[in-house]
This record gives C-alpha cells, structure tokens and sequence, in this order.
C-alpha cells in the first residue's frame, strides 16, 4: 500500500487522501478495482458497498476509492435496470424461463424462487459487467512509466501545501508536455541561472529540482540524459501560487512576487515564460520580451511556450478555456494571440536565432516553444525519457 511522503507538515487528512489517491496505481490492479468495484455494485446488499470494496482494497491491495466509484453502478438511475436484469438471468439461468412483465404474473412469483433468482443472477451479472469494466480499463489506461513515476514525485512536493496543490500538480504534470519537453529537450544549459516567468506554483522549478536532487542521489535513470545544474528562480505576480511554491520548492528555489511588466532583473543563463504572454496587451508583450531578452547573458536562452494563434479551430479551443477560466475566477480579459510565424518574427527582430517546436503532443491545444538564443549558444546531446 502507498505510505504519503514522510513531512511534519502533513495532517492525517492530507496522508488519507495521498493514500486512497495512489495506491493501487499500476495498470493491473487499476483495472481489478474497477472491475471488482462492478461487481460489489450489483450485488443487491445495498448500505454494504463501501465496507466491502475497503475490506477488499486492503486484502488484495486495489484502489479503495476506483473501487468504491466503480460500486456506484448502482446508483437510483441503474439499480432498478440492474434488478431487473439480474433477476431475468437468475431465471433463465435457473429454470431457462424468464419473467413476465405484467403486474399479474409478477403477483404470483414465488418469494424463495425469487430471492434465488436474484442472488444467482446478481453474482453472473457482476461478473459479466465486472469483466467488461476491467477489460476497458485496462485498454484505456496507460502503463507506469519511469517519467510517470519521476512526475508523480515531483507533484508530491506539493502535498505539504494543500490537498488541492497537490492534485493541480499531479493533473497538469502528466496533462501537459511542457515539462518533460524542457528537461529532456537540451534546450536549457547545463549550467547557469534560471528564472521563471509567470512561474506560478513553480511546476517547471519543481521538475529541474527534482531532477537534480535525483542526479545528485544517484536514482536518475542512467537512460536519460544528465539534468541541467541551475540555480531555479521564479517570478509570479499572484500571491497565493508563489506561497504554494515556496512551501514545495524550499531552498531549492527563491520565488518572489511582483509584476514583471516594468520589472528589473539580474542577468540569467535561461529564461522561461510560458502560457503568460497572451495574457498581455502586444504592447506589454512586447516591452517585457525586449526586457527579457536584454537581461541574458551571452549564449543565454529565452523558452516561449504559447497557443499558435493561426491554428484555426485549436485556436479556438484554448481561447475558450482561458475565457472560461476567467469566468471561473470572476475576471474578464482580453487575450493577445499571435501566430508562431508573428511569435518568432518578433524574437528574431530582437537579434535572437529561433526554432520553434510543437508544444502540444497529447492535448487539443496548438501550443509552440519559440526556443531564441542569444549568440550561437551551445547544444546538448540528449536522450529521450
């Protein structure tokens, strides 16, 4: 069974909901959960399903809460459907007959062979749906990888701060590629300074740490290139996230707080803004990349990641998550998207060389990482995770 990261910090609430969220994670046994789960649920020992599917996680090591969810098939939509059908295969089962469906012939069913009817078809018709839930599982999950594992311990950083830091975390670490793409791209340099942009709760910060405190322990698998050695630091204007990476980066990293419209910073090796400049005014974006540019050194690299304005119905779809967000948090914006031809015609027309890569393999979105240089800078052999 899964034991919480050991921190002072952690209530007994915040290990429950680390423990029932990750155990039982490997492909198999979320696949047994779900389909064990199926069958508690159709069996007619309703006010039961919980107690069982806990007595059962803890005995075979599944997942007690895909399990409980699973049990949930018999909810008051389904469970009169579930009756119906189990009682039919009990019959036809038992006796190769089935049940009339007239209030006539229902008033003259035997209670006993009716209970055995059910008993017995219950059992078949959770083993049958049990199986089917287990098999789609199965074939919808995808297997724990070595990245998957090193993600997880990442957003596990974020478990001291909150419950909800730390499911954000655990989501968008495996939703979105930005953060493998930069660890294992060889776009940043092996050493120097880093700052972050927009950094939030410091989910890019949290994967260079990681990555380095792994290095530095010897459990960085020896398949994937050594992580860049940098000295992390992160720029957010919005209080709340900037506390929330404090508490999960520590030393690791020095955050702070502000505007960076305006803003004066010290010279960097690398610079990451991703999903901020949209957001701005093309006035404000403008004045802030000149801003970032200047501020690196010789060599030095400026990560853009945005949504290629130009993508036609992609485009469209993050326009409507960023609008639904603001909604969300009671603030109305106008957003600024350009193509990834404007994007880069604008770094290049501040002396920077620039690639552009695709940026959102596995989602809908139409993301780029504008990657410009200042100076040839130096490129890195990699291998992918």
């Amino acid at each position: 069974m899964t034991t919480a990261p050991q921190h002072a910090q952690l209530s007994r609430f915040q290990r429950l909901v680390y423990e029932l969220r990750t155990e039982g994670g490997g492909r198999g046994q979320q696949a047994a959960s779900v389909g064990v789960g199926v069958f508690v649920g159709c069996l007619p020992i309703w006010g039961f399903h919980l107690g069982i599917c806990i007595a059962l996680g803890k005995v075979f090591r599944l997942s007690r809460m895909k399990m409980y969810l699973a049990a949930n098939i018999s909810n008051p939509l389904l469970a009169p459907l579930l009756l119906i059908a189990a009682v039919q295969l009990g019959a036809f089962v038992r006796r190769d007959d089935l049940y009339g469906l007239s209030w006539q012939e229902w008033r003259q069913v035997d209670a006993a062979a009716f209970g055995w009817d059910l008993v017995i078809g219950s059992i078949l018709l959770g083993v049958l749906l049990g199986v089917i839930a287990a098999a789609l599982t199965w074939l919808l999950s995808r297997p724990k990888t070595a990245l998957h594992d090193f993600l997880g311990h990442v957003a596990d950083r974020y478990l001291p701060a909150s419950v909800t830091a730390w499911e954000f975390a655990r989501n968008k670490l495996r939703a979105d590629p930005l953060y493998a793409q930069v660890l294992f791209s060889g776009h940043l340099p092996e050493r120097g300074r880093l700052l972050d942009v927009g950094c939030g709760q410091g989910l890019l910060l949290a994967t260079l740490a990681t990555a380095r405190s792994w290095n530095a322990a010897g459990h960085w698998p020896a398949a994937w290139s050594p992580p860049p050695e940098l000295d992390l630091h992160g720029f957010d204007v919005r209080a709340r996230p900037i506390e929330i990476a404090r508490v999960a980066l520590g030393d690791e990293a020095t955050v702070t707080c502000g505007d960076a419209r305006g803003a004066t910073f010290q010279q960097y090796d690398a610079i990451a803004i991703c999903d901020v400049l949209h957001l701005l005014s093309r006035d404000e974006q403008d004045d802030l990349l000149k801003t970032l540019a200047d501020t690196l050194r010789a060599g030095g690299v400026l990560l853009v990641r945005e949504a290629d304005g130009s993508a036609g119905w992609g485009t469209g779809i993050v326009k409507t998550v960023n609008f639904v967000r603001g909604l969300a948090h009671f603030r109305w914006r106008r957003f600024a998207f350009r193509s990834a031809d404007e994007w880069r015609r604008t770094l290049a027309d501040m002396g920077l060389s620039v690639e552009v890569h695709p940026a959102g393999a596995g989602t809908p979105f139409p993301n780029v990482l504008l990657v410009a240089r200042v100076g040839s800078g130096i490129e890195r052999s990699t291998k992918q995770a």
